[in-house]
């Protein structure tokens, strides 16, 4: 597949920087409207982070937002991109 439309990534660029601002990440409902069911995250550590864990540690989390750098966005199918930074 490889790169997004322009329009792709931009739009998934924003809601990364949304999900960033600190008052939306504590937010659960707005955060669960944000990540699909079957999500997960890989940390630098290797570690694999599901949904739940990962709403259940932004709800309580006390932080500073975090930054996006080396912004990255790759179609791996029609409607399935890994974003990377």
């Amino acid at each position: 597949m490889g790169q997004p439309d322009a329009d792709v990534e931009a739009e998934l660029h924003r809601l990364e920087l949304k999900l960033m601002q600190p008052e939306f990440r504590r937010d659960r409902r707005q955060v669960e409207a944000l990540l699909a069911e079957d999500f997960q995250e890989f940390g630098a550590s290797g570690r694999i982070w599901t949904r739940e864990a990962t709403l259940n540690l932004l709800a309580g989390e006390i932080s500073t937002a975090p930054r996006i750098t080396d912004f990255a966005c790759r179609m791996l199918s029609g409607r399935v991109a890994l974003v990377t930074y």
